[in-house]
């Protein structure tokens, strides 16, 4: 095993760490008396993100490679990333998003966040055209599609004002972790496959600590949201 290897291999594991600490600490708030649906649905895509780290993981021992594409770990990108559009899309955004004239700017601008999020798909399309298949390449743009759509919600509750309510200044950083981890976890994939293990490691790291960060600043959002 080379330096370079060593040292992916040494980033991975610390992001499977990172990532396991979230998940127990969003299962420990997913049990408390009183929490709301929305932090639960948060967890829930913890989870199913995280049920995909273990795999690569795994398959990374046991194989001495990193997994190539989306294989099954579709599933897991795809409900993590429909659980972060549901449960921004439900309730949350009725409760901040009157549909009033005035946040009609906020709506507007929101939109390219998926538009930037499409952008980097096609991007991995493209730039990986020569170094996977092309069946490969469209299982994964299917994963990453409901990213596109809670991309826009998670933007626009970032940019919209609070409207007096003390919780939406903690989900608001919240929203802005999950954008980073739908923005960074693209780019994780096409790094893997153009650049190098060391360089797609690096941006699991920045997907995990993510995670990690969307959780707790979710759960302080949850005290408020109950107070």
């Amino acid at each position: 095993m080379n330096g370079i290897d060593l040292f992916s291999g040494i980033v991975i594991v610390l992001s499977d760490l990172i990532l396991a600490a979230a998940v127990i600490y969003g299962v420990a708030s997913f049990f408390l008396k009183k929490s709301p649906l929305y932090f639960r649905i948060l967890t829930l895509a913890t989870v199913c993100y995280a049920g995909t780290s273990v795999f690569r993981l795994l398959y990374r021992l046991c194989y001495r490679e990193d997994f190539p594409g989306m294989g099954i770990t579709l599933l897991g990108v795809f409900g993590c990333y429909l659980f972060l559009f549901s449960a921004n899309y439900g309730q949350y955004d009725s409760l901040i998003d009157d549909r009033s004239p005035r946040f009609r700017k906020y709506r507007v601008f929101a939109l390219a966040a998926p538009l930037a999020v499409l952008s980097l798909l096609l991007v991995y399309t493209v730039g990986n055209a020569g170094h996977t298949t092309a069946v490969r390449n469209v299982m994964t743009g299917i994963g990453f599609l409901p990213a596109v759509a809670a991309s826009y919600y998670n933007f626009k509750h970032f940019i919209i004002p609070d409207m007096g309510f003390h919780f939406v200044r903690w989900v608001r950083r919240a929203n802005l972790c999950a954008l980073v981890i739908e923005v960074a976890d693209i780019v994780r994939v096409l790094l893997f496959a153009t650049v190098g293990a060391w360089a797609g490691a690096l941006a699991a790291l920045v997907v995990s600590a993510c995670f990690f960060a969307m959780l707790v600043l979710a759960g302080k959002g949850r005290q408020s949201w109950l107070q």
